[in-house]
């Protein structure tokens, strides 16, 4: 972690900014940077940057077309959805995401 000082000219005005490196937006990533954004403190700034080599968040729990054939989805990922996985559930849940 790297850190700055943001804010005015006067030292009783400026906070520490540190920054943060997440390699991958998979799930562990991901939930990584949602977690320190949301309980940094509005005192001690955090910048999270991720770096992620495809262009969708997720990493292994994605959707793909088999053969490149939209009507044949197949399933990528990590984990399965069922309800005893709570942890997928409760980020659906806060994500608002609709469960089928």
């Amino acid at each position: 972690m790297s850190q700055s000082l943001v804010g005015g000219k006067d030292s009783s005005q400026q906070s520490v900014a540190n920054s943060c490196l997440n390699v991958g937006a998979g799930s562990a990533g991901a939930s990584t940077a949602y977690y320190l954004n949301n309980f940094q403190s509005p005192c001690n700034r955090l910048n999270v940057t991720i770096y992620e080599r495809n262009d969708y968040v997720g990493g292994r729990s994605t959707t793909v077309n088999a053969y490149h054939d939209p009507t044949q989805p197949v399933e990528l990922g990590a984990s399965i959805f069922v309800k005893l996985n709570h942890n997928l559930v409760n980020a659906a849940e806060e994500f608002a995401l609709p469960i089928n």
